[in-house]
């Protein structure tokens, strides 16, 4: 027992990569869902129509999905930095 203990990694090195991950699966989904949405042109630019419509859906889907309602400036907010954060990620994701 004290072998295989022994030869286990340490907590730290463990999480460390659970997030490294994690990291990598936020990082394709999101460039996945840019890609769909068009969020990033092939002309190499950002479409902010298409950038604005996806933050409005998304913040749609946070304020019906959340029990305690909360104000449209939260939920855009958050839809914004989502929608901005997908198209960055698809821009990567076109360039590789």
């Amino acid at each position: 027992m004290h072998e295989l203990q022994a030869e286990r990694q340490p907590a730290v090195a463990r999480r460390a990569h659970l997030a490294s991950v994690q990291a990598a699966r936020v990082e394709a989904l999101r460039a996945a869902s840019g890609t769909k949405a068009g969020l990033w042109t092939a002309a190499g630019g950002f479409d902010r129509r298409a950038i604005m419509a996806f933050a409005v859906h998304h913040a749609r889907a946070v304020l019906n999905g959340c029990l305690a309602r909360g104000c449209w400036r939260t939920a855009m907010a958050h839809g914004l930095k989502t929608a901005w954060a997908s198209a960055h990620a698809a821009r990567r994701a076109a360039t590789h």
